[in-house]
Parts: structure tokens; C-alpha cells; sequence
């Protein structure tokens, strides 16, 4: 049974720290001169104060969890009704528009992603860089981002804008072809991994 190459970006687990995940939630402006779409499930770099596409080598700010939604620079606590790891209302800001999107602060905060290829078992630790292919608006209703996996470990041993937590054994978007439909093949390419961004914003406190 293969797994199913459909990637839709990163979306939060849980936390190192063992905090909800609501609690890191924070809105953020975006430009409207930003071009660029962003997607749910993207990953984004923090640039004069606004949020854009993250790309490899960046530093990651976090990854979006809502857009068109709340005041900027406000806050979500743990009273929250708001579920960011129920990422059923997809969304697409088109570029050139500007807006608010709600995002999952990186730091402390493990996210699910799939990788690119590669039909060797993902190494726990291995740094994985970001594919930072941009949604289009019309086509797509959330991120297609994902990590780099080219198969080697030695290859995949530098620092990367990701690290492999773990493989999990079962995965959040029903990636498998054939039931069980969240079955994860870690052995086989575009696997499921649970990773955390190497060089946060904010560092960890």
C-alpha cells in the first residue's frame, strides 16, 4: 500500500512543553503589496512586522492556521473555541490583496508534514528542508508545502529548516490510497512526519 502524494502543508500536533496549542495562536498582518498567496497549512517568515511565504533557509515564524479572521496582533488563549489542529476551513488569500492571518507560532510546537519523495524510511533527527511551492488561488484551497526528503540520511544530516520528532504510525491528512486511509508507510516516498522547525522567530523560552 502506497502512500498518497498529497501534500497539504504543515499542521500542529501538539506541543514540546505539553501547552494547548491554542495558546499559540497570534494574528498577523499581510501586506498588500505582498504578491504572494497564502495558504492554510503554509509556513511563514515574519518581514517588517507582515507575514509571508516562508521559504528554505528562512527563519520560520509559524504556520497559518485561518486567514481573514481576528485583529492583528491579537492573542488566542486556551478558552478559545477556535481548534487549529481541525484545519477543515481551508482558505486561500490571492496575492496583492493584504489581510490578517491567524497563525500556529512555530516554537515549542511539533507540525505534520509530508515528504516530497524518497522511498527510504525518514530518519528521526534528520533535517529536512522546506518545498516552498505556493497554492494557487482558484486551483488549490489550502498549502501544498512540504519537506525535502531525498532519501539519505547522510544527505539529510545537516541542520535543514526542519528536524524529524518522529514517524508517526498514523497520519492527520488520509494520505494512504487503501483503508486504513490514515495508515502512514514510513518505508514508502511521500510519508507523513511529525518535525519542528529548526530556526523559530521567537526563540524557545
Amino acid at each position: 500500500m502506497a502512500n498518497v502524494d498529497n501534500p497539504r502543508g504543515f499542521k500542529p500536533v501538539k506541543t514540546l512543553s505539553g501547552a494547548p496549542i491554542s495558546g499559540k495562536i497570534k494574528s498577523f498582518p499581510v501586506s498588500s503589496s505582498y504578491a504572494g498567496t497564502l495558504a492554510v497549512g503554509d509556513a511563514v517568515l515574519l518581514n517588517a512586522g507582515n507575514v509571508q511565504r516562508a521559504v528554505s533557509g528562512s527563519d520560520v515564524l509559524g504556520v497559518v492556521a485561518y486567514i481573514g479572521s481576528g485583529t492583528s496582533n491579537t492573542t488566542f488563549g486556551e478558552a478559545e473555541s477556535f481548534d487549529p489542529t481541525d484545519l477543515t476551513d481551508p482558505g486561500i488569500l490571492p496575492g496583492s490583496t493584504g489581510g490578517v492571518v491567524g497563525v500556529v507560532l512555530a516554537n515549542d510546537v511539533v507540525f505534520e508534514a509530508q515528504t516530497d519523495d524518497s522511498s527510504t524510511a525518514p530518519v528521526v533527527g534528520a533535517g529536512l528542508d522546506l518545498v516552498a511551492t505556493a497554492a494557487v488561488a482558484g486551483t488549490n484551497t489550502q498549502s501544498v508545502m512540504e519537506v525535502d526528503h531525498d532519501g539519505s540520511p547522510a544527505a539529510n544530516s545537516g541542520a535543514g529548516d526542519a528536524k524529524v520528532f518522529e514517524v508517526p504510525e498514523f497520519n492527520s491528512e488520509n494520505l494512504k490510497a487503501t483503508a486504513p486511509t490514515n495508515k502512514n508507510d514510513g518505508t514508502s516516498a511521500n510519508a507523513a512526519v511529525h518535525v519542528v522547525f529548526t530556526s523559530p522567530t521567537f526563540a524557545q523560552v
